[in-house]
């Protein structure tokens, strides 16, 4: 993400094009696709949607978490039928222990909450690479994941990584597969 600070550059986001374990998408044309839209946005100067969401801020709102995503003026979507609420998002308390949220698209924000953490100082997205995340822009540009969003850096501890490449446990699946039925 630090490499979009540098001028005239732009970013292809390109989960949604591969299916877990594969890391190479089958779909290049989409992938040729997402990048010519970059070109003409920034090379050519078209006034084009390019780019999916990309997190921008984050304001606590007394249990919850509001998150704001540049390249969303249009608002924001979930991939399918666009009433399914947002996935793989998580909230992290002064503790800095991840719970998976419930998460509520509010225009061009997401508002972000779980039981299990009352205070909510942090918050991620996708951060697993099993994570099948379904948040996009309504040019249907998919969200960039982001490793961590709470206006400041900490360096990620060993569990956080550990936990990341692990499969989610049980629970978490039980979790997740409710939400997707849904």
């Amino acid at each position: 993400m630090k490499t979009l600070s540098v001028p005239k550059t732009a970013m292809a986001v390109t989960f949604d094009l591969s299916d877990v374990p594969e890391m190479h998408p089958s779909n290049r044309r989409e992938i040729a696709y997402r990048l010519a839209l970059a070109a003409q946005a920034i090379a050519y100067d078209r006034d084009i949607p390019y780019s999916g969401p990309i997190y921008q801020s984050m304001s606590i709102e007394g249990d919850r978490i509001r998150v704001r995503f540049q390249h969303a003026e249009a608002g924001l979507k979930t991939k399918g039928s666009g009433d399914d609420a947002p996935l793989w998002f998580e909230v992290a308390g002064a503790d800095h222990k991840f719970e998976f949220a419930e998460a509520k698209i509010e225009g061009e924000t997401v508002v972000v909450s779980s039981r299990k953490v009352p205070s909510p100082v942090a918050v991620r997205y996708g951060f697993s690479w099993l994570a099948r995340c379904n948040l996009y822009n309504r040019s249907g540009l998919p969200a960039s994941h982001s490793a961590r969003m709470n206006g400041r850096k900490r360096a990620q501890s060993a569990e956080e990584s550990e936990s990341a490449l692990r499969r989610p446990s049980a629970a978490s699946r039980s979790q997740l597969s409710n939400r997707m039925i849904r």
